[in-house]
């Protein structure tokens, strides 16, 4: 709710900076809802046209997937991510995901 409120008063930062947090605070206690925060981050600094930063948080969510176990949630995912880092002109971000990937498809 939160997050909401700060994109709707023109401060997307604070709010990815806010889902960010909380979703550090829920990893360990409720990964799914951590997900999904990181996936709201994602998606608010994605519209700031801010794609490195973009990969970041769905590349943390793609992890956390992973631990819960949902395996092709992740793989798409990571598919997405690939695109924000190739689009934001990561590199070596973008090798790394592409391995990640590999490995969940396995």
């Amino acid at each position: 709710r939160g997050g909401l409120l700060y994109r709707q008063a023109g401060s997307p930062e604070s709010a990815a900076q806010m889902l960010v947090r909380a979703a550090k605070l829920l990893e360990i206690s409720i990964p799914q809802n951590a997900i999904g925060l990181y996936l709201k981050a994602s998606e608010t600094v994605g519209t700031e046209d801010r794609p490195t930063e973009a990969a970041q948080h769905m590349e943390t969510a793609a992890k956390l997937m992973v631990r819960v176990k949902e395996l092709d949630r992740a793989a798409d995912t990571l598919t997405t991510t690939l695109e924000l880092y190739s689009e934001g002109g990561a590199g070596a971000a973008a090798g790394r995901v592409v391995l990640n990937a590999i490995l969940v498809q396995l």
